[in-house]
């Protein structure tokens, strides 16, 4: 003959002193057992969005290559790579970073560098 526990339904063993689901004592012998209490961290945005650097990663490289590019863009090849650099990581930062500023700046930085680049590669092979 199957019991059951008076208090869930579920289907338990006579010799059990209190059923495994609901922990409720069976026939009077032995004590209840307290159901287990699991602590779950709750979900916070904080964890999932990290601010400071990584929210302007691309715009903060899109102005670093754009001020080192026009600082060296005496030198036409590296200019125009650092410019090239400065210009495509601006584009990236104006869509997906959180500060379009340092985005903009640093685009605005890269093409003048590219510009300053190729204006003085063909200034050179123009007069030499």
């Amino acid at each position: 003959m199957a019991n059951f526990c008076s208090s869930c339904g579920i289907k338990v063993d006579p010799s059990w002193n209190a059923c495994p689901e609901c922990g409720t004592a069976l026939g009077g012998r032995g004590i209840s057992q307290p159901t287990p209490q699991y602590y779950t961290q709750p979900y916070t945005q904080a964890a999932q969005q990290p601010s400071g650097w990584k929210s302007h990663k691309h715009s903060a490289l899109a102005l670093i290559f754009g001020v080192i590019g026009s600082f060296l863009c005496i030198i036409p090849i590296i200019g125009i790579i650092l410019g090239t650099l400065a210009i495509i990581f601006g584009v990236i930062g104006l869509t997906s970073d959180e500060d379009n500023v340092m985005a903009t700046i640093g685009l605005i930085l890269g093409i003048l560098t590219v510009i300053i680049g190729i204006g003085i590669i063909v200034f050179f092979l123009y007069y030499y």
